[in-house]
């Protein structure tokens, strides 16, 4: 299989998940996969636990972020424990910073955020793998194509994670009312409209039921679309090109969708958001003058026969389960149950 037929389907997949999930996920009966009882009540119910839409969503966006990380080293030659090694760093470094940065920024201490997740991560991984070259005899990895993975595989997690916030109704847009007539034009023919007490959208901004402009589709359309061009241009072996397009396109997209959401983004003129994209914006820079040009030649027929090693399979399932288990328990609602039996089944 050639890699423009790889990308290909993988096209085909993502536009018919995209269009079920614009069309589906503001309702109200998908934001909760399964209930689970855990503790019986004095009247006799049960106290439910939710597992989320969300995880299940999170989940998945970070299984395919981390499929395509490391096919993507494998395919420039890495040995798998090399691109396990850098695939567990994110997570490992990312998911406590994520939820600081959350805290600090948003006041929510039972959530993460993707962005500053990446932007903790994206900073310190330059300097990490030269570590790693110098002080680790037989990882040399050769940092350009790298970090090229890291910005490919950060656009599809980005992109396929803000399906979770329809689920969730969090990062949502400003209502369509509150536009200018020509933003009204743009954005009204493609405005979601959320449903359910229980979404975030209705019980922080009180906006159940009213169109507000789609910037998690947006977010979605653009972060996966420049992960694919980002993901050509890497197997033409562009490296500086596939790095700095994936990454000036999603945090300059970043900075202006900030401007379009309705979510509390903590009172700041601009926000801590919108700086950390800046700021990831201006280091690319610096990275793309600093770091030497790579002479390695992508090989994607190999990258595709090692990824489906056990190894990998087993990692990838491990990613989702963890990344489920850490996100899809949900901290800020309930459920209460009650039991029956149907006796007419009898």
């Amino acid at each position: 299989m050639t890699y423009e037929v790889f990308v290909g389907i993988f096209i085909l997949i993502i536009a018919i998940l995209f269009y079920l999930s614009f069309r589906f996920l503001p309702g109200e009966q998908w934001q909760f996969a399964a209930i689970i009882p855990i503790r019986q009540t004095p009247a006799g119910g049960w106290q439910g636990l939710n597992l989320t839409y969300y995880g299940v969503l999170i989940a998945t966006a970070s299984l395919v972020a981390a499929f395509v990380l490391i096919l993507l080293m494998l395919s420039i030659g890495l040995a798998f424990w090399q691109a396990i090694i850098v695939a567990l760093f994110l997570p490992l470094l990312g998911l406590p910073v994520s939820a600081y940065l959350a805290r600090w920024i948003d006041g929510k201490p039972h959530t993460y955020t993707i962005g500053g997740a990446f932007f903790a991560s994206f900073f310190v991984m330059p300097p990490v793998l030269h570590l790693l070259n110098y002080l680790w005899p037989g990882f040399d990895g050769p940092v350009l194509p790298i970090m090229a993975t890291l910005a490919i595989a950060y656009c599809f997690g980005e992109g396929l994670g803000r399906l979770a916030c329809i689920s969730f109704g969090c990062c949502y847009g400003k209502p369509i009312s509150s536009l200018k007539p020509w933003m009204r034009r743009m954005f009204g023919p493609w405005a979601f409209t959320f449903s359910g007490a229980t979404k975030k959208i209705s019980y922080a901004s009180d906006l159940h039921g009213v169109p507000v402009v789609p910037v998690q589709a947006i977010t979605a359309c653009i972060c996966v679309t420049t992960g694919i061009v980002s993901m050509l241009m890497f197997y033409g072996n562009a490296y500086a090109a596939s790095f700095t397009v994936a990454i000036l396109v999603t945090q300059g997209w970043r900075v202006i969708s900030e401007t379009l959401r309705a979510d509390n983004r903590g009172g700041w003129r601009m926000t801590p958001y919108q700086w950390m994209a800046l700021a990831s914006t201006g280091y690319v820079l610096v990275l793309f003058l600093i770091l030497p040009g790579s002479q390695v030649v992508t090989d994607f027929d190999a990258g595709l026969r090692k990824v489906w090693d056990p190894y990998v399979l087993v990692f990838l399932q491990g990613v989702w389960l963890s990344m489920f288990l850490a996100t899809g328990l949900s901290k800020v609602t309930g459920a209460t149950l009650s039991f029956h039996v149907r006796k007419d089944r009898i």
